[in-house]
């Protein structure tokens, strides 16, 4: 058994409040760490990362997890991204 499948995956959720910089900050540590995160973002986060960090978070999922995988060096299968901002 892997290390992530015995700690479980993690949902984070990017809703577009205020403070994209700590979501960020937590996916980079949480991929980091080997886990497997399962990130959900809405289409005003998109826009908030985009204002408040200058990140152009494509709008799709594959296009969202290729994104933040390459960023942040997951490992094949770590990420998966749902919700409205991924389309």
């Amino acid at each position: 058994m892997t290390t992530t499948a015995r700690q479980g995956g993690i949902a984070l959720a990017m809703t577009g409040a205020s403070g994209a910089q700590y979501g960020l900050t937590l996916l980079e540590r949480l991929l980091g760490a080997g886990r497997q995160v399962h990130l959900m973002v809405s289409r005003p986060a998109l826009i908030v990362l985009a204002s408040e960090t200058d990140e152009q978070v494509p709008g799709r999922a594959a296009e969202i997890e290729r994104y933040f995988s390459e960023r942040f060096g997951a490992r094949p299968g770590q990420l998966r991204a749902y919700g409205q901002g991924a389309r």
